[in-house]
C-alpha cells in the first residue's frame, strides 16, 4: 500500500527528533514558531519561554512573582516537572536545550554559569532518567549588535568563548554537543545579516531553516 506523504516525510526527515523536546529562551520560542508554520521538526515538542534563563529555571514556581516558567494551561512548572508531565502523554527520550543569551551577563565567569547549568540539568535527569541531553551552542548575533554591546559577554566574542567552554562541559559530563552556531556565521564570525531578524539577536526564518537542518544532520 502507499505510505501517506506526511508520514513518509516524517520518517525520512524527522525520526531522530520525534521523541524530543526543545527547551530554552526566546531563541527556542521563535524556533517553535518557525517549526509550527511548516512542521520542520515533525512533532517534536517545543518548549521555549520568553526571557527564560538557567537562573529563572532554577527558581521555585511562585504564582506571586513575575519570573517565567513553562505552563500547561494556567499551571506553571519547572523544566524537570514540565517534561515529566508531558512524558505521560508523549514519550520524550531526547532533550535539546539552549541557554546563554539571557545568562552570560549574569555570571562573572563561564564556569560560574556552567555550574548552575549543571545544577539545572541534574534536576532534569533525576526526574527524567530516560533522557539523552543535547546542549545546543548559543546562536551568534550580528556584527552591529555585537559592536553595540561590546561590554560584558553578550557579544560575539563572549558567545564564542562560552561555546568553547560548553563543548568541553559536554565532553566532561556526558552530554551531546550540537553546534548550532557555525552554520549561521558570516565571514566576521557573526550572525549573517540575511539570516537575522530586525533586532540582530534572533535568527529569522532563513536562519531557523539552517539551524533545523544542522540539528537534523548532527542528530540523524
Amino acid at each position: 500500500y502507499l505510505v501517506p506523504p506526511v508520514f513518509s516525510q516524517l520518517t525520512e526527515q524527522h525520526q531522530a527528533v520525534i521523541d524530543a523536546i526543545f527547551v530554552g529562551d526566546s531563541v527556542i520560542m521563535q524556533l517553535g514558531n518557525y517549526v509550527g508554520q511548516n512542521g520542520a521538526l515533525g512533532n517534536a515538542l517545543m518548549a521555549g519561554v520568553g526571557n527564560y534563563s538557567v537562573t529563572n529555571a532554577l527558581r521555585p514556581v511562585n504564582e506571586n512573582d513575575q519570573y517565567p516558567h513553562h505552563k500547561i494551561g494556567t499551571k506553571e512548572y519547572q523544566t524537570q516537572d514540565y517534561i515529566y508531565e508531558k512524558n505521560k502523554t508523549k514519550p520524550l527520550n531526547k532533550a535539546f536545550i539552549m541557554f546563554g543569551t539571557n545568562d552570560l551577563n549574569l555570571y562573572k565567569t563561564y564556569d560560574d554559569f556552567l555550574a548552575k547549568y549543571k545544577e539545572y540539568l541534574d534536576k532534569i535527569t533525576e526526574k527524567n532518567p530516560q533522557l539523552t541531553i543535547y546542549l545546543m551552542a548559543t546562536t551568534p548575533v550580528t556584527k552591529a549588535y555585537s559592536d553595540k554591546n561590546s561590554k560584558g559577554k553578550l557579544n560575539q566574542k563572549g558567545i564564542d568563548g562560552f561555546n568553547v567552554e560548553l563543548k568541553k562541559f559536554c565532553e566532561e559530563n556526558g552530554y551531546q554537543f550540537i553546534n548550532t552556531n557555525s552554520v549561521l556565521r558570516d565571514t566576521n564570525g557573526c550572525l549573517k545579516a540575511d539570516e537575522a531578524s530586525g533586532d540582530g539577536f534572533h535568527p529569522n526564518n532563513a536562519g531557523y531553516a539552517e539551524l533545523v537542518e544542522t540539528i537534523r544532520i548532527q542528530v540523524g
